[in-house]
């Protein structure tokens, strides 16, 4: 009774907020506004990441709007209707002020000033640091600008994602509140492991846009989206090389080199770098098996892991509107992991199992890109094609013994062996159709084969091949438009035919074919620049991962696990209502529905003399909530502050004692950073994590924090910097959760993430823009 009242509560709030929104957009139709638009370039050949528009009073200079612009040639600013002549200027970093005098008495309400063209300034050695806002919140997304913030100044790529706004850290990786797992694009071109993100340099990352509630125009799996966007380098040569010393249980380190080289219209970057990491985990696990049973274990893991990584990339200019390029990047790793695993059963037959074991693998991965970019006019038409061929493989090799007091031990061995291929080609493209309305299109079609085998032996022999395909074929259109100055919409679909197809040996355990649609939806209305309030719909899948379909077993003394192939996907209805009140402030209230969540499930198995039985299985549909501030403000010239705190609610229905209950304890994340100016040009960074534990699916989690910070000086001319930085250095990262599914199962687990870094990087180049001229209105602008 008390989850169906609460469900009335939270459909009161949503009509609400709708009879709000439905109110707003209709005062804006009434309201007596002037709109000024116009279009912004460059007089080089390179397109502006963003310009500033401010409009001044003629009379007495007062600032009367303003308001950034980013990836647009276009500008569009509603002011209140006035009958006197006004200022507008146009600046952006690295170019000259333009200026354009308007007399409002004898014009429309629309008043379009024409093409703004602007001037580069050239300076002497002078290093430009861009002090644009550094998180601009949209409807369906986030967008944290690198430029000029203390991301820019990170190791590489994956600490500039660790430190990002609305973006988790967690021990599986990095998560989307509410969402789970992102989707990760570079440039338009999704990525196939973070090792690509992590050979990023931060300081050619523009911007980085974390979006929780996709369009049609992204692929329907996967609940969140990052995309990454790069700057469009305009060097003649640069190269830099750096290392970090790492202190944790063991000194380890990492080492990278990267160069890139102009010539004419070709462009030529290579990177590699070499990564050696350790870590050492603990952890508690208690579970119930039948009804008088229990096991309680404790394990020490120590592991070892190096890796290369590699880069080469060309790009070349076919003109000043095409583009091709081809690119390669790959990485090889090795992996150590040595556990001890001490055992008590009350079943005294079972009772004092040790068991140690030892587990050596290594996987590569080679990546193939080419891609054709065509701006076909000025209009804002444009193609853009996109072709990966991924080739991945792992092997890995498992051997431990479980001893049982004094009797002989059981041996077992567990070798692992897969390849995968992943093609895919995607074409998308976008064209003006009216005044206002904009249309992009596309279609993609990609095809993943796998083939596996798993071979034990020991006290239990096994040999078993799995191999498994899955072709998709995909099609969408949007449709954007400003229907009025105050109120911009979108609209589109998705079309996706996937067909999976599953073999073990001779016996085919998966063969389907589903076809769906996808619908998204966006609706925005600005009641200022600043500010505004936004609705958006979206309706997503999540597709099993071919392993947890793979009916292979996995077999050691204490556990097995079985893939289970009739596990369907899960379809996702996400609602999101955004509001801006002011710049620095945004608030979000997300409601998503649940189709078939699947989730992990530990049954107890009495007939077996395994402990307990593991697969994945599809729930009850069921409903999430989400919420999250975000606020960021610079507070002094020396001292920049953010916030992000986020919540969110799961209802997985659950079996306990013959009772069906709720996991719905509400999780908690908040994040605070300090970007701070010391003397002397040092820049310090203060941050804190705190995980406020909750429930996630069929997992209830505890509390944990995490305090981590840097120190970063430049030094030979800001050439060479220095970075000395810490994470987590006054306790032990300790995830505890609690199953609440069949067995009961407890697990406390200890992650000693805690590390002393000392990074030093070198960059040294010569750029296109430089003269033997200074300028000072530049300068004062710095």
């Amino acid at each position: 009774m008390k989850n169906v009242k609460s469900h009335k509560v939270y459909k009161y709030i949503i009509l609400s907020i709708l009879n709000i929104f439905i109110f707003l957009i209709s005062e804006s139709i009434c309201a007596q506004n002037q709109t000024i638009s116009g279009i912004v370039k460059a007089k080089s050949d390179y397109k502006l990441d963003y310009f500033i528009v401010d409009i001044f009073n003629e009379k007495d200079s007062t600032l009367i709007s303003g308001a950034s612009f980013y990836d647009s040639d276009k500008f569009e600013l509603v002011i209140k209707k006035l009958e006197e002549s006004i200022i507008v200027r146009i600046s952006s970093l690295g170019y000259k002020n333009a200026y354009k005098n308007i007399s409002l008495s004898s014009l429309n309400d629309n008043i379009d000033i024409g093409e703004i063209m602007l001037d580069e300034i050239v300076l002497k050695e002078i290093e430009i640091v861009s002090k644009i806002p550094t998180i601009i919140n949209k409807a369906d997304r986030m967008v944290v600008n690198v430029t000029g913030s203390i991301l820019s100044d990170a190791l590489n790529g994956l600490e500039m994602l660790q430190k990002t706004p609305g973006l988790i850290r967690n021990r599986d990786g990095i998560s989307v509140a509410g969402k789970g797992t992102p989707v990760y694009y570079i440039n338009g071109k999704m990525t196939k492991s973070l090792q690509e993100i992590e050979m990023i340099n931060p300081r050619d990352v523009k911007s980085i846009e974390v979006i929780d509630n996709p369009s049609s125009a992204y692929d329907a799996d996967g609940h969140a989206v990052v995309i990454i966007n790069t700057k469009k380098r305009s060097d003649l040569y640069y190269y830099r090389a750096g290392g970090d010393l790492i202190q944790a249980r063991r000194l380890s380190g990492d080492i990278y080199t990267e160069g890139q080289i102009s010539y004419k219209k070709m462009i030529v970057n290579s990177y590699y770098g070499y990564y050696d990491n350790t870590s050492r985990t603990f952890e508690d696990n208690y579970r119930s098996a039948g009804k008088n049973n229990t096991i309680s274990s404790f394990a020490k893991g120590f592991s070892k892991s190096n890796r290369h990584q590699y880069r080469f990339s060309t790009d070349f200019n076919i003109s000043d509107r095409q583009k091709i390029g081809y690119q390669l990047d790959g990485y090889y790793r090795n992996d150590s992991f040595n556990k001890n695993q001490f055992t008590t059963n009350s079943n005294q037959s079972l009772n004092d199992f040790i068991t140690y074991s030892v587990t050596e693998g290594n996987n590569r991965q080679i990546n193939n890109t080419i891609y054709y970019n065509v701006d076909i006019d000025t209009l804002g038409q444009s193609l853009n094609i996109i072709t990966d061929y991924t080739i991945y493989s792992d092997r890995s090799n498992q051997v431990y013994y479980n001893l049982l007091d004094n009797e002989s031990p059981y041996y077992n061995t567990n070798f692992n062996k897969g390849k995968s291929t992943i093609f895919s080609i995607k074409a998308d493209y976008q064209k003006k159709i009216s005044k206002k309305w904009l249309m992009d299109t596309g279609i993609k079609y990609y095809v993943i084969d796998s083939k596996n085998t798993n071979n034990q032996s020991g006290s239990t022999n096994i040999i078993q091949a799995y191999d498994s395909k899955e072709k998709n074929v995909a099609g969408y259109i949007n449709f954007s438009a400003d229907i009025s100055p105050k109120v911009n919409m979108r609209l589109g679909i998705r079309g996706e035919n996937n067909y999976r197809k599953g073999l073990k040996g001779d016996m085919l355990f998966i063969d389907t074919t589903h076809f769906d649609f996808f619908p998204s939806a966006l609706i925005r209305y600005n009641y200022n620049n600043d500010s505004y309030i936004g609705l958006a719909y979206s309706n997503r899948i999540s597709r099993p991962s071919l392993s947890a379909l793979d009916p292979s077993l996995i077999v050691d003394s204490l556990m097995n696990r079985i893939g289970n192939p009739n596990l369907k996907s899960t379809k996702i209805h996400s609602f999101q209502f955004s509001i801006n009140p002011f710049q620095s402030l945004n608030i979000r209230l997300g409601y998503s529905y649940l189709v078939n969540p699947f989730y992990f499930m530990a049954y107890q198995d009495e007939l077996s003399p395994h402990i307990t039985n593991v697969r994945f299985e599809n729930g009850k549909n069921t409903h999430t909530y989400t919420f999250s501030v975000t606020y960021n403000k610079n507070v002094t010239k020396w001292w920049s502050f953010s916030f992000f705190g986020t919540g969110w609610q799961d209802f997985y229905k659950y079996a306990a004692n013959n009772t069906s209950k709720y996991n719905d304890k509400i999780s908690w994340f908040i994040n605070l950073n300090n970007s701070i100016s010391l003397p002397y040009d040092v820049e310090m960074e203060l941050a804190l994590d705190y995980n406020g534990g909750g429930s996630s699916g069929t997992i209830q989690n505890k509390k944990n924090w995490n305090l981590y910070g840097s120190l970063k000086k430049s030094f030979l001319a800001k050439t060479m910097t220095v970075n000395l930085s810490y994470n987590d250095i006054f306790r032990t990262y300790i995830s505890k959760q609690r199953s609440v599914l069949y067995g009961n199962n407890f697990n406390v687990w200890d992650g000693d993430y805690s590390y002393i870094r000392l990074g030093i990087s070198y960059q040294l180049g010569k750029s296109k823009y430089k003269s033997v001229s200074g300028n000072k209105e530049e300068q004062n602008r710095l």
